[in-house]
């Protein structure tokens, strides 16, 4: 997913009642992150503030600093559900809990790999699939999002 497409899943998602938004980074990719990450997430910040207030929400999202696949799996962990979504899964979104940390995982495009996707079931995470057709990175959030504010009563 390109820094624009990051951007827009950023902007997307903030009037959906979304709590914390973090990025999830291989770990190959840290060290190249660290030096140009807190410019792009000052940048992210600050589309997420203007998003939330474009969106009338009451509070601002909060833009935590990205995770790798141990640390996400740490937060999969303790969440009441944690589910991935998954070109190859044969789960739906179902069963949602009305209430604690719901943990929703977007692979970036190309998808999350099998052993990243191995580690987050580990920690208790369940693949999930959104349909038939395989969406892009950016569409999949926001239509994971919907489902879920329509499959649940968390959202009001």
């Amino acid at each position: 997913m390109t820094p624009e497409q990051k951007l827009i899943l950023v902007v997307d998602d903030t009037p959906l009642n979304i709590s914390v938004i973090t990025g999830a980074l291989k770990d190959t990719y840290r060290t190249k992150v660290a030096t140009s990450g807190a410019k792009a997430l000052a940048k992210w910040r600050n589309t997420v503030r203007e998003a939330a207030k474009q969106s009338r929400r009451a509070w601002v999202p909060e833009v935590a600093e990205p995770v790798s696949t141990a640390e996400l799996a740490a937060l999969a962990g303790k969440a009441a559900k944690a589910m991935v979504l998954h070109e190859s899964a044969t789960g739906r979104l179902a069963d949602l809990p009305a209430d604690g940390d719901l943990l929703l995982v977007v692979g970036p495009e190309g998808g999350i790999s099998d052993e990243e996707l191995a580690v987050l079931t580990d920690a208790g995470a369940i693949a999930v699939r959104l349909g038939p057709s395989v969406l892009r990175a950016s569409t999949a959030a926001a239509v994971a999002l919907g489902a879920i504010g329509a499959l649940s009563t968390r959202w009001g």
